[in-house]
């Protein structure tokens, strides 16, 4: 279901999954909702931690799912697959420019505390816990919940 900030009235009580567009239809945001009416309410209103960017949004799609795990899931392949810049942020903190990337002598200070079996650093942006959505304390590798999400949205929607 796609829909205008006009109509989100129209968007029924549900959980499920969301993505905030800007008005040439690049996807901005994606966000998990135990009532999405309120939540994208609030987003279009600029009543959440991306309130910076709100005048950005202009429509949002949804799909409505009662499964935490399968929006989590959703999230994950969603932010993965649609590179969505402000799912980036440092928490909402970090107030960025659309498109820009953090400056290089502040980048390091914003990765993932992830480290590899072989050593290596994760190269994703942290949100405030220290961890980036992939290794956000949950254990799964992100290639085993790539797998999930893809097998689940091809389940779900086909």
């Amino acid at each position: 279901m796609t829909v205008t900030s006009d109509e989100v009235s129209k968007i029924p009580r549900r959980k499920g999954v969301y993505v905030l567009f800007d008005e040439e239809k690049q996807p901005l945001y994606v966000g998990i909702a135990k009532d999405l009416r309120d939540r994208l309410y609030s987003h279009f209103k600029g009543y959440t931690h991306i309130s910076a960017y709100a005048h950005h949004f202009k429509s949002c799609s949804v799909i409505f799912e009662d499964d935490l795990l399968n929006r989590q899931i959703y999230e994950l392949y969603l932010i993965n697959t649609l590179k969505t810049p402000l799912n980036f942020l440092n928490n909402g903190w970090k107030r960025l420019k659309l498109g820009v990337p953090y400056p290089p002598d502040q980048a390091k200070k914003h990765l993932c505390k992830f480290v590899k079996k072989d050593g290596t650093p994760c190269k994703n942006y942290a949100h405030s816990n220290g961890f980036c959505h992939v290794h956000g304390g949950n254990g799964i590798s992100r290639a085993a919940l790539m797998r999930q999400a893809k097998e689940s949205f091809r389940i779900n929607h086909s």
